[in-house]
């Protein structure tokens, strides 16, 4: 960072730059020779792959398919990924059927069923999630393949036209992803610390997103953006790839909460768990008699956190249930925790703070507002344990910059 651009950090203020990140129409118009491919129909390459001698295909996923789907990911991940919805056929098959999930099948000459990927619709955020992008061992690496991905999603890109975002979480202890993501124009925007799991081995994630133009120019909120001193290099990094406007430094040095209020939320205080057919839990904290509530996923296979979303009226409130939350990871050996944090709310990210949570990353128009029909900020918040294995990233130059934003004083090889 040069000395210019501290002195607009601390000035609170960022001048106008260019957008670095590509955009959801940077891709559809770069690839315009896709624009009559049409996935439902089936979408091959005629001049094959050199390397196998095949022509590889995709398509939509239909019913039947989600034995093959299964078996992908028993085989890629040895029967151990952590999320066990994918190596469910019953779970599978509910998101071939469901209009709101793409599943897109790729395969080999022989009409074998060699990969996949499933786009989710996030309709209460305008927003795509990619989740469960997955080769066989032989076929990954084959640029005919990353070419039919990128037809396919151009397809659903042109088809759900009010998805103002896509986003999807890589992983970091290989590259292949974290370049697919990059051809399609996908901005690492937050870093997940020992969020997961594979193959017995702790494994950080990294958040990545591509936006529509309009998401940022139109729907992003006009609100000034508040955040404490400590979130201020998820800040900068995302002011500079994406040209987001000024921002204010708002601290709390020392929280003063009621002690009255705060006996009567905890004597209010209801816990309600509901467990799923895999065993993860469903877990939520709501006060009687009031909206106000703190509900995440909790999955036992990896002793994670995620998904964690609350709704308060007070900052007694979010203290109690960061309190109860606490209490929570620690009586069940939680590894990781982490929870996205509106930019405007200073007070709630200094309690996310003084909890023990760090920012890891800061994503502009994430959250949509219903009421006023906009898309807010958010900054990531990850409570973790242990260290980061920094030997066990593996990362590209663009993931390497958002990490050495973050985290400085870490030594990343190349």
């Amino acid at each position: 960072m040069t000395e210019k651009n501290v002195a607009l950090v601390e000035e609170g203020v960022v001048q106008e730059r260019k957008i670095v990140a590509t955009t959801i129409d940077d891709l559809l118009a770069s690839n315009v020779k896709y624009k009559d491919l049409d996935v439902r129909k089936g979408i091959s390459f005629p001049k094959g792959s050199k390397k196998f001698k095949f022509i590889p295909s995709s398509r939509l996923a239909v019913p039947g398919d989600e034995k093959k789907i299964v078996q992908i990911f028993k085989d890629v991940y040895l029967g151990k990924y952590p999320y066990r919805e994918f190596e469910d056929e019953s779970e599978i098959l509910k998101m071939i059927e469901d209009p709101s999930f793409y599943w897109v099948v790729f395969k080999n000459g022989n009409g074998s069923i060699i990969g996949c990927i499933g786009l989710e619709l996030d309709l209460e955020n305008k927003r795509g999630i990619l989740h469960g992008l997955c080769f066989k061992r032989q076929y990954q690496g084959i640029t005919d393949l990353y070419k039919l991905f990128t037809a396919s999603f151009c397809w659903v890109l042109r088809i759900e036209k009010e998805m103002l975002s896509v986003s999807c979480e890589v992983r970091s202890a290989h590259s292949k992803s974290q370049y697919l993501g990059k051809m399609v124009g996908f901005l690492p925007v937050a870093f997940l610390p020992n969020k997961d799991i594979f193959f017995d081995k702790e494994e950080s994630e990294i958040v990545v997103i591509v936006y529509r133009k309009k998401a940022l120019q139109e729907y992003r909120s006009r609100k000034t953006v508040k955040l404490p001193f400590q979130a201020l290099k998820s800040y900068y990094y995302a002011s500079h790839k994406l040209s987001i406007e000024s921002f204010k430094v708002k601290n709390y040095p020392n929280l003063v909460y009621r002690a009255k209020k705060i006996a009567k939320c905890k004597e209010l205080l209801t816990k309600r768990v509901e467990e799923d057919k895999f065993g993860n839990e469903r877990v939520s904290f709501f006060l009687n008699e009031s909206e106000s509530h703190l509900t995440f996923f909790h999955n036992k296979y990896i002793h994670n956190i995620e998904r964690t979303s609350y709704l308060v009226s007070s900052k007694e409130e979010l203290y109690v249930f960061l309190e109860n939350l606490l209490e929570f990871i620690k009586g069940r050996n939680i590894r990781y925790c982490d929870c996205f944090v509106s930019a405007y709310n200073p007070l709630h990210q200094a309690i996310f703070l003084n909890a023990g949570f760090e920012p890891y990353g800061y994503v502009p128009a994430y959250k949509y507002n219903k009421k006023e029909n906009i898309l807010e900020d958010q900054v990531a918040y990850v409570y973790y344990q242990g260290e980061v294995n920094l030997k066990r990233l593996q990362v590209i130059p663009e993931t390497k910059e958002l990490i050495q934003n973050l985290k400085p004083s870490w030594n990343l090889s190349e």
